[in-house]
């Protein structure tokens, strides 16, 4: 569980809590319009990409990201 008292280390790209999520968990997203977040329940768990790529929405992913899916 995310602890907002420690520490976590610069660039770690949240790695922390990826290894820590499974289906049926529901995690905060920050995002940058009028609403501080949106909750997501995941239904895959997570899947680290193979191949670099760029997405619908032009997000740059590349090997070594990890990705969640949910709603």
């Amino acid at each position: 569980m995310y602890n907002d008292n420690e520490e976590i280390e610069v660039g770690s790209r949240g790695e922390w809590i990826v290894d820590n999520l499974c289906p049926s968990d529901n995690i905060a997203i920050p995002i940058d319009v009028d609403e501080p977040f949106w909750l997501m329940l995941l239904d895959k768990g997570p899947y680290i990409v193979q191949e670099s790529f760029i997405d619908d929405d032009e997000n740059a992913l590349i090997v070594g990201d990890v990705i969640v899916w949910g709603y």
